[in-house]
């Protein structure tokens, strides 16, 4: 018995040893592709036992007065920005060479599934030397002197879905007595996603228009959609807030969804001016049935389907499990005026 254990104890050192070792040699791109797999698999295993907490409702910045409702879109949002929301480090990378060895590469491999694209940057440490970077061997990304600090953008149109590689290629210097050098330190790989505005928007009557307190360059790079119709963007208006769009055309009774894409970067504010005192949005079955209301002027009143509460300046948490159902319509109805930073219903 005791022999058929060391016999067992042995078999589990040695396949722990061969397991250690295959994952040191293994490329890093396939460990990223191995563990995203080990981490979906797990994930979704998991899933039916883990409570997924969402708020069902999240609203900012309500103005409501007798005529008329100021509703923000986006403060102070940042357009067409580049966002990581994925980032793959990988070990530092010596090269070395001269003109009788000629060009020398090493190479890095991904996994690119999604994203609008991927932001390389490394730091580099460069002694007479020149860099090529090559992309699925076919692609020239870049080919000079780099910075000590570089950074370079790829766009999905140019990666493959699925594997990818990048091939960095040290040019040695001409001259025949001196050797070139090149080491790239802190490589990173972050996958992008593109930044823009989708917000729904419940529609029950009255005259709408969107407004934006910035004269875009180049309108053609700014693209707004109601409902998926474009509307024409002009450089500005004499408009005092800068630009102001009537959109009630475009609206249906219910739900909308405004969408605003930029090609460049672009920092603004968007709100909705609406003719008419009431405020409507619906939303899905909460998890936790709760309504909280930070109101910081005025005074008015919110309904929550058949559920009506008086508010005023304060801070307010309601437990609306008695109201709700499947689907619901949230109301809000100033006295004479209103001003509300935050609902949230959870």
């Amino acid at each position: 018995m005791r022999y058929q254990s060391s016999i067992i104890g042995i078999f589990l050192i040695l396949f722990g040893i061969l397991l250690y070792v295959y994952w040191m040699i293994l490329p890093v791109g396939e460990k990223q592709r191995l563990l995203e797999e080990i981490y979906n698999q797990t994930k979704n295993q998991s899933a039916p036992t883990v409570e997924k907490v969402e708020k069902a409702l999240d609203i900012s910045n309500i103005i409501l007065s007798a005529d008329s409702i100021r509703y923000v879109i986006a403060h102070n949002y940042t357009l067409g920005d580049y966002l990581p929301i994925q980032t793959i480090e990988f070990e530092n990378i010596y090269i070395k060479s001269n003109i009788f060895f000629g060009e020398r590469s090493k190479e890095i491999g991904f996994y690119f599934l999604s994203g609008d694209g991927i932001k390389l940057s490394f730091t580099v440490e460069c002694k007479e030397c020149s860099l090529k970077i090559l992309l699925n061997d076919d692609k020239l990304l870049y080919e000079g002197v780099p910075e000590k600090e570089f950074e370079l953008m790829i766009l999905s149109d140019y990666l493959n879905k699925g594997y990818n590689k990048i091939k960095f290629i040290l040019v040695p210097s001409k001259n025949p007595f001196s050797y070139s050098e090149i080491t790239l330190k802190n490589i990173k790989i972050s996958i992008v996603k593109k930044s823009y505005i989708k917000s729904v928007f419940y529609y029950q009557g009255g005259n709408v228009y969107l407004l934006y307190d910035f004269c875009p360059g180049n309108p053609n790079a700014l693209t707004i959609l109601v409902n998926n119709y474009p509307l024409f963007v002009t450089s500005c208006s004499s408009f005092e807030f800068g630009n102001k769009l009537y959109i009630t055309d475009y609206l249906k009774k219910g739900r909308n969804i405004i969408e605003i894409h930029s090609d460049g970067k672009i920092i603004g504010n968007f709100y909705l001016e609406i003719l008419q005192k009431v405020f409507y949005s619906e939303f899905d079955l909460p998890v936790h049935n709760i309504l909280h209301v930070f109101v910081s002027e005025g005074e008015g009143i919110v309904k929550i389907n058949q559920c009506t509460y008086n508010i005023k300046k304060g801070l307010y948490s309601y437990d609306i499990s008695k109201c709700v159902s499947s689907r619901n319509l949230l109301v809000v109805e100033p006295i004479t005026y209103l001003k509300i930073e935050k609902i949230i219903i959870e």
